[in-house]
C-alpha cells in the first residue's frame, strides 16, 4: 500500500509498505516485486502530475543483516521529492518542515493519480 506518513519530513513524501508485516524487502518474490512495482511506477506518476516533475529520491528500509526474521521491522520504500530546499532551521535543528500536510497531499495525489495517462 501507499501512504502519506504523518509528519513526513517533505512534501509529497510517500512511502510504499506491505500490508502485511514483513521485515525483510529481500524477501520478496517475483510477483510481489511485480506489485511493488506497479505501485511504484503509480506513485512517481502521482507526484509527476501533481507536484510539478520535481526530482526525488527513492530509499529502501530493511531489516538489518541477521535481523530478517525477526518482526520488529516492516520494510518499507520512501520515495522522497525534492521540492524545498532545507535552510538555517532545517540545518540548525535536525527537524524539517513541511508546508504541505500529509492529508492535502493524499488527496492530491490521489486525485491526481485519477487523471494520470495510462501507462
Amino acid at each position: 500500500m501507499a501512504v502519506a506518513p504523518f509528519a513526513s519530513r517533505v512534501p509529497y513524501e510517500t512511502w510504499i509498505t506491505p500490508r502485511a508485516s514483513r521485515p525483510s524487502f529481500a524477501s520478496l518474490g517475483d510477483a510481489e516485486v511485480r506489485e511493488v512495482a506497479d505501485l511504484l511506477r503509480d506513485v512517481v506518476a502521482a507526484i509527476r502530475y501533481g507536484a510539478g516533475d520535481p526530482d526525488y529520491n527513492l530509499v529502501i528500509h530493511s531489516a538489518p543483516a541477521g535481523e530478517e526474521s525477526k518482526p520488529f521491522f516492516v520494510w518499507h520504500l520512501r520515495v522522497l521529492p525534492r521540492i524545498v530546499t532545507p535552510a538555517g532551521f532545517e540545518l540548525g535543528s535536525g527537524m524539517s518542515i513541511n508546508c504541505v500536510a500529509p492529508e492535502a497531499a493524499a488527496i492530491r495525489l490521489r486525485e491526481t493519480l485519477a487523471r494520470v495517462p495510462a501507462h
